[in-house]
């Protein structure tokens, strides 16, 4: 009884995998091990950066976390986040998830359009809006990512980010 019950599921899984979208080609150029590299809050910084496929190739999930820790020995920089891209609206969806503990639905989730290659999202957190965008270097195959506050009109770097690709 319990082989046929695996024959059954092993019978349906390549069916399964079959109807899995295509992933998103532009976020597709993100997916792989990076060493991220740069400055945040003023100081220099070294992360490590995964993104994959997830939820049938629905969402690409990044992973980044600071090599660096603050006085608790704990990363000083972690983050998880969702970008899906929203084909009837024409516009990319993220959502975050980071050690600020900022849970407000507002400040965790982002819409933009793609413009050009660059993914500029904006989030409406507590301290402000904080631009979080990704830029895509063709000639290179890099990313670039600044994160900026923004305070009485005018943008505050808070990270200038460079992916690369690599083992981390």
């Amino acid at each position: 009884m319990y082989f046929l019950g695996a024959l059954l599921i092993a019978a349906a899984v390549p069916a399964l995998a079959a109807d899995l979208p295509a992933p998103d080609a532009f976020l597709e150029q993100m997916t792989g091990r990076w060493k991220v590299t740069g400055t945040y809050n003023g100081h220099p910084a070294k992360h490590n950066f995964k993104a994959e496929w997830s939820i049938q190739n629905n969402y690409l999930r990044f992973r980044d976390v600071s090599e660096e820790e603050n006085a608790k020995e704990l990363e000083e920089f972690e983050v998880i986040a969702y970008i899906g891209y929203d084909a009837a609206k024409a516009r990319y969806v993220c959502a975050w998830l980071d050690n600020s503990g900022t849970i407000d639905p507002e400040a965790i989730v982002a819409v933009t359009p793609r413009v050009g290659d660059t993914l500029p999202f904006v989030f409406k957190t507590p301290k402000g809006n904080l631009h979080s965008t990704f830029a895509y270097d063709a000639k290179t195959a890099k990313w670039n990512w600044t994160m900026e506050m923004e305070k009485d009109g005018a943008l505050q770097p808070i990270a200038k980010l460079h992916l690369n690709k690599g083992r981390n």
